[in-house]
């Protein structure tokens, strides 16, 4: 089947929350696929207002084009803003189809009715996203790794879920030198055990959980590990570090149970609430080894290279986009649905 010309009919908005280092590498991967050098973002200008309002405006031309709005929407809110600004501008402005690229989509955490007078924001999120792009004849979302995987069902538009599961491998087998066998995916928790087991049978190997419970005053506690640990190189997996004190509490009790410091591997690295603090203290008490997580949040200080890594996930969205421009399979992509087929 004859396929689309990239080069003549795509456009990729980067918008501000985006780090340098993932518009890098989503440009050149579209560069690479597209077989176009000179490829590059659509520009778009930032108007800002005295009351600190802002108006988000394409300066190219979107008409008939299949348009990409990469865009996380970590706090402050007003990323959520620009998201649905652009996607309705690009809408509005007659493009052909619309995608949301969502590197971290934030607002997911609360995706049930669990106390009374409660919003499910999950599912707000999702239906502002959709009625962004209204206007739009073909409209489509992808989003890495959500926090919230049954977001998909929320959408009543298609859907692309994207995991950096052989970004994070190939990562940690540089990291251990190749010497993957003593390693024990480990989940902090049963919301993560999920994550945990795909990389196990990713890997071939046997993986870890913890019990995390709360108390009254809603405050976390591991109380144990299950699973064989002692000895083990754990690596704790998960889609968010927040304030990192389920992190460090599963590095605390995976040592106590004869465990070797553990390392973590989490795709979206939020950082805030004395995390990095928190991991400091971890690194001296010999609980904790190094944190690894991706570019897909954009962080305005320079983070302690001694305690966590970067590890760049912008080809992956690159390689995404291209392919669902040119009516190719994302599934393809390694690492995404494939995970028993190692």
């Amino acid at each position: 089947m004859k396929t689309k010309d990239t080069r003549n009919n795509i456009l990729v908005i980067a918008g501000p929350a985006c780090s340098d280092s993932l518009k890098k590498g989503m440009l050149d991967k579209i560069r690479e696929m597209s077989g176009d050098p000179s490829f590059e973002f659509c520009s778009w200008e930032d108007n800002r207002f005295i009351d600190g309002e802002f108006l988000a405006q394409i300066e190219d031309n979107v008409r008939d084009k299949d348009v990409y709005v990469v865009q996380p929407t970590n706090p402050p809110a007003e990323n959520f803003m620009y998201l649905k600004q652009l996607l309705k501008a690009a809408a509005d402005a007659k493009a052909t189809r619309v995608t949301a690229v969502v590197p971290y989509m934030g607002w997911l955490r609360q995706d049930r009715k669990d106390r009374p007078r409660i919003s499910i924001v999950a599912q707000q999120a999702a239906i502002e996203i959709e009625a962004a792009m209204a206007s739009a004849p073909e409209r489509h979302v992808m989003i890495l790794q959500p926090h919230f995987p049954q977001v998909q069902g929320v959408f009543r538009i298609t859907s692309d879920l994207l995991y950096p599961t052989d970004i994070f491998i190939k990562a940690f087998d540089a990291i251990l030198n190749g010497d993957m066998a003593n390693v024990v995916p480990t989940g902090p928790d049963v919301g993560s055990l999920k994550i945990a087991t795909t990389y196990a049978k990713r890997m071939n190997l046997d993986y870890a959980v913890g019990d995390k419970r709360r108390d009254k005053n809603e405050k976390t506690k591991i109380l144990n590990i299950l699973g064989p640990v002692k000895g083990k190189q754990p690596i704790i997996f998960d889609d968010i570090i927040d304030t990192g004190g389920t992190f460090v509490g599963t590095c605390r009790k995976l040592c106590e149970l004869g465990a070797l410091p553990a390392y973590g591997a989490i795709t979206h690295g939020i950082l805030a609430g004395g995390c990095l603090e928190k991991l400091d203290k971890a690194k001296q008490e010999g609980v904790f080894n190094k944190l690894l997580i991706t570019d897909s949040v954009r962080h305005e200080t320079p983070i302690p290279e001694e305690l966590v890594g970067v590890v760049p996930i912008g080809s992956l969205i690159g390689e995404a986009i291209v392919r669902n421009n040119k009516g190719q399979s994302i599934s393809e992509i390694d690492g995404m649905f494939n995970s028993l087929k190692k």
